[in-house]
């Protein structure tokens, strides 16, 4: 199936977010979805374009201060309350990496919006919503990630409840308190790529490829899997 059939797909309406990484070069990464949520490479040491042997392009993530940022006023697409969504991430963690990093959030850490981030010392994925003064949220069973290889990550949100993918197969998926709506963070908190809210902390450290996320819209098991099918080739799976 090509590209551009792929992004015609129905279910393709709720796409909010989608940066193919296409650059190549420069400090923007441009979304190619109906929102234009367009991000800028940030930091003291700004992510740097690594182009692979399928000529796909990437991030190389240096896990000191290294992110992407877009501002709140371009972010409000990704303002999620009480809808399902879906969000996915092409994930390379470096060998060395041993904190929790963090893929990709909006909102400030237990008090609103979400969170999607990988915890390294137990190779787990989790998604939490934050709420004023505490935070629910689920995760993927111990010991499913793998350091150095590229691997597609992916949740749906639906409801108090929630599913963890890898690699287009659905995973094992917990629930600590189930994911309780968050509190709205529209034209207050930005989205960002590879740190904490505020670039305080939880660095991503390694490669970062294609993003996608969709609002109002849990994916399906197959379509998850067509997502995987569609880009597997371009990181050389």
């Amino acid at each position: 199936m090509s590209v551009q059939l792929f992004e015609k797909l129905p279910w393709n309406k709720n796409l909010v977010l989608c940066s193919p990484d296409l650059e190549g070069t420069g400090t923007l990464v441009r979304d190619t979805s109906k929102s234009h949520i367009n991000c800028v490479l940030s930091g003291v040491a700004i992510p740097t374009w690594v182009q692979l042997a399928s000529g796909k392009w990437v991030l190389n993530f240096d896990g000191t201060w290294a992110y992407l940022q877009c501002p709140a006023a371009d972010s409000v697409a990704l303002n999620f309350t009480s809808e399902d969504w879906t969000m996915m991430a092409w994930t390379k963690g470096d060998a060395g990496a041993a904190s929790a990093d963090m893929i990709m959030c909006q909102g400030a850490f237990n008090a609103k919006g979400w969170e999607f981030y990988v915890f390294w010392d137990t190779l787990s994925v989790s998604l939490r919503t934050n709420q004023a003064a505490a935070h629910t949220g689920i995760q993927t069973a111990e010991g499913l990630l793998v350091k150095d290889v590229w691997q597609l990550l992916g949740v749906t949100r639906h409801g108090a409840s929630g599913q963890f993918y890898i690699n287009g197969l659905p995973v094992t998926t917990i629930l600590n308190g189930g994911l309780t709506d968050p509190v709205s963070s529209a034209g207050t908190k930005i989205l960002y790529v590879g740190c904490q809210d505020g670039a305080v902390g939880n660095f991503w450290k390694g490669y970062m490829g294609k993003r996608r996320i969709y609002s109002g819209k849990a994916l399906t098991d197959a379509e998850m899997m067509l997502h995987f099918i569609q880009s597997k080739g371009d990181y050389g799976l």
